[in-house]
């Protein structure tokens, strides 16, 4: 995590993603310390990679399940219980 042209990278990274879900679905919701978290797993898989010590399937598996493991505890257990109690989430009204 010591290679400084690694860090921009991973912060253009976690910031895509975090885009990507909340337009993906409205309702999700990180916060600043979630978004450095997320960061740290991108940087980690890019170290990861770079490193003679993981092979590249192994680190996409490891990766795959970080960042499971990080949208269940971020925002996954409210949006599950309430997929539990009703498939249909939410209705998004359109303003248009």
């Amino acid at each position: 995590m010591e290679n400084p042209e690694i860090e921009p990278m991973a912060a253009y990274t976690a910031q895509r993603v975090i885009d990507s879900l909340l337009h993906a679905n409205q309702f999700l919701n990180f916060s600043n310390r979630d978004t450095q978290e997320l960061k740290g797993i991108y940087l980690r898989f890019a170290n990861d990679l770079l490193s003679l010590t993981k092979d590249a399937e192994n680190a996409f598996r490891e990766h795959y399940r970080k960042i499971r493991e990080f949208l269940i505890r971020t925002n996954g257990q409210a949006i599950f219980a309430k997929y539990k109690e009703n498939a249909h989430l939410f209705d998004v009204a359109c303003a248009q």
